[in-house]
C-alpha cells in the first residue's frame, strides 16, 4: 500500500514504518499517518481465500490412435471446471490430438490449472506375410520394419525384427505400440523341392508311336544326373541294350534287328547330386517287349 510522500512519520499497528507494505496474510491493519501539520488514520480488512485443490491431468502423452485418453478428476461441488474446449466436467475423454487445459476455480475466484498436450499415432502396418513353403536345406528371412517406440516379442519370447527360419512350423508374433496390439502368424513349410523319383514301364511294343521306347521316367532335374547306367539282358543273360543317357532308350532291338517277344531283365544304376549332397538310385526288374 503506497502512501504519500509528504509524510514525515509512518506508523502501522504491526510496528511497521514502511510507506510501502506487501501483505500475505489475512487480518486488520492500521496505519497512522503525520506530517508537519496533521495526524490521519486508516484502516484495512485484508482476506486471503485458499486456492482450489491442485489437480494433476498427468504427463504429456502419445497413444495409439485406436486408444482414447480418458482422465479422471474427482469433482468438488464448491467448485467451477472449464476446459479450453468448452467442457465444463472435470472427467472427461481425449479422443482428439491437441493440447487441453483444465481451469478449476473457487466461488471467490481464486483459480489454479494443469494442461496436457496428447499425440495420437496411426498404428504401424504389421503383417508376418503369407504362409511360405521353403525348400529342404534353404531358409526364409523374415525382415520386419517397425517403429522403435513399439515392442514386438515372438512366441519363443525372441524380440528380434530379423530372423532367419530353417525349420517348419507355425511361427507367431505379437507388436505393442503406444496401448494398442496387434497379432499375426505364418506357417513356414519344408519341401523337397526336387524330389527324384524314378518310374519303369513294365511292357512295351515294337515300333509302336505311342510306346516304343523303354526307358525311365525320371521326376527331377536330370542336370543334377552325375553318372547314369541302364542295361537290358534276355532270357540267356545277354546283353541286348546299353545306355548311359538318361534320354537313350531301347527300342526293342539288337544288332539292327527285331527283338523276340518276351521278358527281359534291366538293371539301372543312377548316381545324382541334391542339395549338395550325392545320392544313389538302383533298380532292376523285367519288361515285356511285345510286337
Amino acid at each position: 500500500m503506497p502512501v504519500a510522500n509528504d509524510i514525515t512519520e509512518i506508523k502501522w499497528s504491526d510496528g511497521s514504518k514502511d510507506a510501502e507494505r506487501v501483505f500475505d496474510t489475512s487480518g486488520i491493519y492500521s496505519v497512522i499517518l503525520k506530517n508537519e501539520h496533521c495526524t490521519t488514520q486508516d484502516t484495512i480488512q485484508i482476506t486471503f481465500h485458499a486456492l482450489p485443490e491442485s489437480i494433476d491431468l498427468g504427463q504429456d502423452t502419445t497413444l495409439c490412435e485406436e486408444i482414447p485418453l480418458d482422465i479422471s478428476i474427482s469433482e468438488n461441488s464448491s467448485y467451477s471446471y472449464s476446459w479450453n474446449d468448452g467442457i465444463t466436467k472435470p472427467s472427461r475423454r481425449i479422443d482428439k490430438q491437441g493440447r487441453y487445459t483444465l481451469n478449476v476455480s473457487n466461488r471467490f475466484g481464486c483459480e489454479v490449472s494443469d494442461s496436457i498436450d496428447v499425440k495420437f499415432v496411426p498404428f504401424p502396418d504389421f503383417d508376418l506375410g503369407i504362409d511360405t513353403t521353403i525348400c529342404v536345406g534353404d531358409s526364409m528371412q523374415l525382415k520386419l520394419i517397425l517403429p522403435g517406440e513399439g515392442w514386438l516379442q515372438w512366441d519363443d519370447m525372441s524380440t528380434d525384427h530379423e530372423r532367419t527360419i530353417y525349420q517348419a512350423g507355425r511361427y507367431t508374433a505379437t507388436y505393442s505400440y503406444y496401448g494398442c496390439e496387434s497379432s499375426d502368424d505364418i506357417e513356414i513349410m519344408v519341401s523337397d523341392c526336387n524330389p527324384f523319383d524314378i518310374h519303369l514301364p513294365n511292357v512295351f511294343r515294337y515300333n509302336s508311336a505311342e510306346n516304343g521306347i523303354f526307358k525311365p521316367v525320371i521326376n527331377g532335374d536330370p542336370q543334377s544326373i552325375t553318372k547314369y547306367s541302364m542295361l537290358i539282358f534276355d532270357r540267356w543273360g545277354n546283353v541286348v541294350f546299353k545306355s548311359s543317357e538318361p534320354e537313350d532308350g531301347w527300342n526293342g532291338t539288337f544288332s539292327g534287328h527285331a527283338s523276340e517277344s518276351g521278358v527281359y531283365v534291366y538293371t539301372l544304376d543312377i548316381l545324382y547330386s541334391h542339395q549338395g549332397q550325392a545320392n544313389q538310385v538302383q533298380k532292376q526288374g523285367s519288361v515285356t517287349l511285345l510286337k
